[in-house]
């Protein structure tokens, strides 16, 4: 399963006051709450959990460049794993 995500400063201009150093980053607990809603839409009203998190690299935001960013889900063992890609501008995508 793949859940696709635009983001632009222009539109949601309340991600501005996540700057760290003069840069806009997408906040970790966002990416969270994405990975609980996808957990929601597959398995409704069950208990979640996340195990084995790992942030990476932070995804950082610009006001003239809209961000692209896509979680892929799979089944795995008695769960499921998942990715997040990301891109900004025509640069290539990020896992």
């Amino acid at each position: 399963v793949i859940f696709f995500n635009i983001l632009d400063l222009q539109k949601q201009q309340y991600l501005e006051g996540h700057k760290v150093f003069d840069v806009v980053l997408f906040p970790g607990a966002a990416l969270i709450e994405t990975a609980l809603a996808i957990g929601r839409w597959i398995n409704g009203d069950s208990a979640l959990r996340i195990t084995d998190l790992n942030l990476e690299k932070p995804l950082a935001l610009y006001t003239d460049k809209k961000c692209e960013y896509e979680t892929r889900i799979v089944p795995k063992d008695k769960g499921y794993e998942g990715t997040i890609a990301s891109h900004v501008g025509e640069a290539a995508w990020l896992i």
